[in-house]
């Protein structure tokens, strides 16, 4: 006898389906996964390290130090804040706890991809508001809510478009949304922008009762590995997400590098400063060479070629010279790359490749101007 297998799991893409690199192929420089360049602070590799000496014991399944941490660092309660292993597991437990099978789950077009999977992981409906010119559009997510949208998530900054909400935007959009309906605002990149008009939404949350911030420390603090993420919210939310998470979702090394890392703002500041300066070079030098680049806030850009064709040849002719970068199928964005801001040297080399590959281009008569959008 077969066993009996759910054919709503099939309806479920792999995250990574769109990169395909195989074994044998040599990756020098890898700008695929929006990675910190510069690594994590000293102080919180030194803290995993020391966190070693401890691996036969449980963790702390509160994360009562690494709460308090958040809360003395940004000023807030602790006991309205819940921890997990990255913002994925984060996102995955807030689904579980709000959506049931058949509920939608709404978010805009080309937003982050695991609002939808983890959606179809519970069997509920994930609704794509359009976006317009890559840019969520607030009265179109409005008008796609429905009496069984049980839950909205807006990634602000955005991945992968790199765009992002003004706060007056975010405002008028937490005025407007039934009370009844959770909104998670994914803030991500938050630490990578500074601009007057944003914000990372937390000042909204002592207003609005049905506000959860998302927060990771895979982007300016570089523990990816580690899969370290927080929420905040109220006291109802966060009580809920804590009923439907494991006992021991963060492990001690990847909560002391956390708090050790908080600490260290000069490695955050030479992270921000890093980031800005090679995320203008980079742009600048692919304008330049007469190739189309969005606005990203984050730390990478959206490269935009002719048509889908092009991007497959730029991928694999990158691919072919060691450089991994990030198709965006998934996103049906398939004549755009997702390029990761680098190291220094690895920048250079790909602006020097990039370089290269246009020079080609142009060489040959019937793609002389091919490399160019409108």
């Amino acid at each position: 006898m077969s066993i009996e297998i759910q054919p709503e799991l099939y309806k479920i893409p792999d995250y990574l389906s769109d990169i395909s690199v195989k074994k044998s192929q040599k990756i020098i420089i890898d700008l695929s996964a929006n990675e910190n360049a510069l690594g994590p602070s000293p102080m919180a590799v030194s803290a995993f390290v020391e966190s070693t000496q401890t691996l036969s014991r449980y963790p702390d399944g509160e994360c009562r130090q690494l709460r308090l941490a958040l809360a003395n660092k940004h000023i807030l309660d602790p006991n309205q804040i819940a921890c997990g292993a990255g913002s994925d597991e984060l996102i995955s437990l807030i689904t579980r706890a709000f959506v049931k099978p058949g509920d939608e789950v709404l978010f805009p077009e080309f937003g982050f991809i695991m609002y939808k999977l983890h959606a179809l992981k519970q069997f509920a409906i994930p609704i794509e508001a359009p976006s317009y010119n890559l840019n969520p559009d607030i009265d179109t997510l409005l008008s796609h809510i429905t009496k069984k949208t049980k839950l909205i998530f807006i990634a602000n900054p955005n991945n992968p478009t790199g765009s992002y909400l003004p706060k007056n935007k975010i405002k008028i959009l937490l005025e407007k949304i039934p009370k009844h309906i959770p909104l998670v605002i994914d803030s991500a990149y938050s630490e990578l922008i500074r601009f007057d008009d944003y914000s990372d939404s937390m000042e909204f949350t002592q207003q609005h009762s049905n506000l959860i911030i998302l927060k990771t420390f895979s982007k300016i603090y570089a523990l990816a590995a580690l899969r370290v993420g927080w929420c905040y919210g109220s006291h109802t939310l966060i009580d809920l997400i804590h009923r439907v998470r494991g006992p021991y979702n963060v492990s001690t090394p990847a909560q002391q590098a956390a708090i050790a890392a908080l600490k260290d703002d000069e490695h955050t500041e030479l992270s921000y400063q890093h980031n800005k300066k090679w995320l203008a070079e980079l742009n600048s030098s692919l304008i330049n060479l007469g190739l189309r680049v969005t606005a990203s806030v984050g730390n990478f850009i959206l490269l935009k070629l002719k048509d889908e064709k092009q991007a497959d040849h730029l991928y694999s002719f990158l691919l072919n010279q060691g450089i991994l970068v990030r198709p965006l199928k998934n996103y049906n964005l398939n004549n755009y790359l997702r390029i990761t801001v680098g190291l220094e040297k690895e920048n250079l080399s790909f602006i020097e490749t990039m370089k290269t590959y246009v020079c080609a281009l142009k060489d040959k008569p019937s793609s002389a101007h091919s490399h160019t959008t409108d």
